[in-house]
């Protein structure tokens, strides 16, 4: 699977972007505050109907706006497929594949898989004190320093 495009309309603190994907590495990269990390919860929200921020939906759409959209071309088994979401205050989430309402969220789970990292995540990573089943060398013994812009996204992982 292989991300195309991401579209994105009042999404969080994103007014309007549309994104077009490489089949190799895309990196997202920007001062603070920009909407990177706006842009991977909105491909989280793409694979697993919520966002990683665990904020309800209502909370997703910048402020002042009536609605959020998010758009995105996928290439599943050679195939192009469109996924749409549409965010309302008091309405039921619209999640749209290839033009059909789910019937159920949980219909969509696993379709379209996803991993994200975070900079909370590298606590896995380094040492905690504790015995991990982690093996890294004794010069990696402090816990870096990682900002917020350091999010890594790896969608359309392939097997080799």
């Amino acid at each position: 699977m292989i991300l195309r495009s991401l579209a994105a309309t009042d999404f969080k603190n994103i007014a309007g972007a549309s994104l077009e994907f490489s089949d190799g590495i895309n990196c997202f990269l920007g001062d603070n505050g920009m909407g990177k990390s706006n842009l991977l919860d909105a491909l989280y929200m793409l694979s697993y109907c919520r966002s990683f921020t665990g904020v309800a939906d209502p909370a997703l759409i910048r402020r002042g706006q009536e609605f959020a959209m998010l758009n995105a071309r996928y290439r599943r088994r050679g195939v192009d497929e469109e996924l749409n979401v549409a965010i309302r205050p008091g309405r039921r989430k619209s999640f749209r594949r290839q033009g059909k309402e789910y019937k159920r969220l949980a219909d969509h789970l696993g379709a379209f898989p996803l991993v994200l990292l975070s900079p909370a995540d590298m606590t896995l990573c380094w040492r905690t004190g504790r015995t991990t089943p982690f093996h890294r060398p004794d010069s990696l013994t402090e816990r870096p320093s990682i900002s917020r812009s350091h999010d890594t996204l790896h969608a359309g992982h392939r097997r080799p």
